[in-house]
């Protein structure tokens, strides 16, 4: 028979053959005193652990919480006040700088009735030079080239006959065109066009 018997961490264990009920009490007081046969005493401390509890792993470490910031709302200019946005760069309204421009464009109505070219700018110089000192000056500018344009028309015909009013003729009426659409232009930007070749007639 084998017995097996723990001691205080100690593992002991003996071999016992086929013994009296005297043999085994002594074997059993061998054993109490550490002596036997077939005695043997492990310590446990000595042994390796062959299946260690499982380690728990580290607990992360939680960020400190970080203060309420309340969100900044995003920049908003200061409101501009006593500013006339029509204004132009030199104080001109939107609206005299489009009756300004209507002074050298009616003169294409020309085209449609016959003395437009004159017609047109006289009526809206007529109505406005009161108004705006700088619709006086495109007004006057542009009669006075159109009567210009128109005195050339006329010599220009009338050359036809010598054949070379033919060549002046064209020369006239895309001149005229190309120059009233300058003209117009410099009035909305807040000039006043000079036309070249122009008798100014009125002052």
């Amino acid at each position: 028979m084998w017995g097996v018997r723990l001691e205080a961490g100690k593992v002991a264990w003996l071999g016992v053959g086929c013994q009296g009920v005297g043999e085994e009490e002594s074997a059993h007081s061998d054993l109490v005193e550490g002596r036997g046969i077939g005695q043997g005493v492990v310590n446990m401390a000595d042994e390796p652990e062959t299946n260690p509890l499982p380690v728990p792993p580290p607990m992360p470490e939680v960020p400190p919480a970080m203060p309420y910031v309340p969100p900044v709302d995003p920049y908003v200019p200061p409101a501009v006040s006593g500013m006339n946005f029509e204004e132009s760069a030199g104080g001109l309204r939107a609206e005299e700088r489009t009756m300004g421009m209507l002074c050298h464009l009616l003169a294409f109505s020309g085209y449609l009735i016959p003395f437009g070219h004159l017609i047109g700018p006289l009526v809206m110089w007529l109505v406005k030079k009161d108004e705006s000192a700088f619709v006086d000056a495109n007004g006057k500018e542009s009669l006075n080239f159109q009567i210009t344009v128109t005195i050339a028309t006329v010599v220009s015909g009338i050359l036809c006959l010598l054949l070379i009013g033919f060549l002046l003729l064209p020369v006239v009426i895309v001149g005229s065109l190309v120059l009233t659409i300058i003209a117009s232009i410099k009035a909305n930007e807040g000039t006043v066009y000079r036309y070249p070749f122009c008798l100014r007639l009125i002052h």
